[in-house]
């Protein structure tokens, strides 16, 4: 083939964050085990491009023969444009690289007379002797009142709005978006209940799913064939009008789709704004699962503050303990994702994964910082609170006080429904920025029902990113991180609402997650009234929500964290 350099993502071709072990490519070249990235390899070089919440994470991870740069927006095309020769050959596994991507590289190569060459047989695939097993099991059979709207009218109101459109057929390549359309779950990874697949809808209603499957019908109801069949399924249709969006579409499905003179509609958005937006029922759910939830946390939280005394515990001993008290919940799924236990140092590694053979002993006089979550049958959960056990210097009880106004000030802000995500960002950070604080990561991601536990399109960072809307289920989690001191990270999901005390042009958010914050690291003097006043309130309901789900010890203790400042 001749190639001279060659591309490596992270994700899979459904483009998640979370992938398979038999699709975990980047780590088996690298070692690295965040959830994003790209490598680029050449003859000479290998360079692998993270964003800011693996920064550190890569540079322990990787060896010598790796470079880490930073990934932001097309960061990694720039670079093959700007030192690659003219007259190269770049490969890359067309599953892998989106369309969007690759036409964008495309656009920006032409004048260097690169050559792209897409190949199916990836190259790593060729070299991974003892690569994980291809297995994929059928969906998992679900309690029905999990699923409030019925698939067919699921199906009905997909199929209107696509009539509206001009639509012959749109094509879901996102597995978050299959499952909510056609009410399924699946096993297919350890920490997000998806079953992976593509899906086809035709505007007659026809639906046929592509995926590692061997069965011809996923609940005696849907055909389904093998994944490697969707693009001969493809080339058959002429002259339609596909949606599909190609932020996260394999570039092999868009290439297949315009051999056929059909026309890609890219802003065909209904899917995937719609199945972000929870219903009544599914609020309650929510509402009810994270009330469980943080009685789990608490609980946890009362049993390291006592242990902690006289015994030696590991990040990873922990994390397997507050497992355990989730586990406990009759609607406990699995976590959400890896938990991170991070002491000191360690917590200024944003995604920080404690392991069984190398995790450190936490440390009594220095911060933990506590980033977990649950899948429920009812709800998916994700909280972060960073804890300590003894008396801080005032400098981290300032700092952990600006990220917890900062947080506070998403918690309660009420904002024009049109609003951005990136401008609600700027409000949170500027109470950071305002002591020359900040971090390197966004201030919220949305979050799934018994699905990923990121969930795009509502985000709340830097970025440029379209309006929040009631129903989505989001994070607040401002932090802030010292390499090799510590970090600090507060965080709870909300849900975008309606304004109650406005008219029907401003949302607001509810905090649905409940657990108190760490009220020794907490400098009284920093808040102002409204900020004393939203955090008091708050803390009266964590113990008047959770105070059912403790025993009489847990309570007692609940009680003191609770107090009033």
């Amino acid at each position: 083939m001749g190639l001279h350099i060659y591309l490596q993502p992270r994700s899979d071709m459904y483009g998640g964050e979370e992938v398979p072990s038999y699709d975990s490519r980047l780590q088996f070249i690298s070692g690295f085990t965040g959830s994003a990235g790209i490598a680029i390899i050449t003859i000479k070089k290998a360079i692998l491009f993270v964003d800011g919440r693996y920064t550190l994470q890569a540079k322990l991870q990787l060896d010598s023969n790796w470079t880490v740069m930073e990934l932001s927006s097309y960061s990694w095309i720039n670079w093959i444009v700007e030192n690659a020769k003219i007259g190269k050959k770049i490969g890359y596994d067309p599953w892998l690289i989106k369309a969007k991507d690759i036409t964008l590289l495309s656009s920006k190569i032409n004048q260097k007379h690169f050559s792209l060459i897409p190949d199916k047989n990836n190259l790593v695939d060729s070299i991974w002797e003892k690569r994980p097993k291809i297995f994929q099991a059928s969906p998992k059979n679900w309690n029905k009142k999990y699923f409030t709207l019925s698939v067919e009218n699921k199906i009905d109101q997909l199929k209107n709005k696509m009539k509206i459109k001009g639509l012959d057929v749109v094509i879901i390549t996102q597995p978050n978006q299959l499952c909510w359309l056609i009410n399924i779950r699946g096993n297919d990874l350890k920490y997000t209940p998806l079953f992976l697949g593509f899906l086809v809808l035709k505007v007659n209603g026809e639906i046929s799913i592509f995926s590692r499957n061997s069965k011809n019908l996923l609940k005696n109801t849907y055909k389904n064939y093998h994944y490697s069949s969707l693009i001969p399924f493809l080339k058959k249709f002429k002259n339609k009008n596909i949606a599909v969006n190609l932020n996260y579409c394999p570039s092999i499905i868009a290439e297949s789709i315009k051999l056929g003179s059909n026309k890609i509609v890219e802003d065909f958005t209904y899917l995937q704004d719609i199945s972000t937006i929870k219903n009544k029922i599914e609020i309650k759910f929510i509402r009810d699962c994270h009330l469980r939830d943080g009685a789990a946390l608490v609980k946890f939280l009362y049993w390291i503050d006592k242990k902690i005394v006289s015994k030696k515990i590991t990040e990873y001993q922990a994390s397997i303990k507050l497992k355990e008290f989730r586990a406990k919940d009759k609607n406990f799924i699995s976590e959400s994702f890896p938990s991170i236990l991070a002491t000191g140092g360690n917590g200024a590694i944003i995604h920080y994964r404690p392991e069984e053979q190398n995790s450190k002993i936490i440390l009594k006089d220095k911060l933990l910082l506590i980033d977990s979550g649950g899948q429920y049958f009812d709800g998916t959960t994700d909280i972060t609170r960073t804890i300590a056990f003894a008396d801080q210097p005032q400098e981290v009880k300032d700092i952990y006080t600006y990220v917890l106004k900062a947080h506070i000030a998403l918690a309660r802000l009420k904002f024009k429904a049109k609003t951005r995500g990136n401008e609600i960002d700027a409000i949170v950070r500027s109470k950071l920025w305002e002591k020359g604080l900040d971090y390197n990561h966004g201030t919220g991601h949305g979050v799934g029902f018994c699905l990923g536990v990121h969930e795009f399109p509502p985000v709340i960072s830097k970025n440029i990113s379209p309006p929040l809307k009631a129903g989505q289920l989001i994070s607040n989690e401002p932090g802030y991180y010292l390499e090799n001191e510590f970090g600090i990270r507060l965080e709870n999901l909300v849900l975008v609402q309606d304004s109650k005390a406005s008219n029907s042009q401003y949302l607001e958010f509810e905090t649905v997650s409940f657990c108190h914050f760490e009220n020794k690291l907490i400098n009284r003097k920093l808040l102002e009234i409204n900020e004393i006043n939203w955090l008091n309130n708050y803390h009266y309901n964590v113990y008047s929500n959770l105070e059912v789900y403790l025993n009489k010890n847990e309570k007692n203790w609940l009680k003191q964290k609770t107090v009033s400042i």
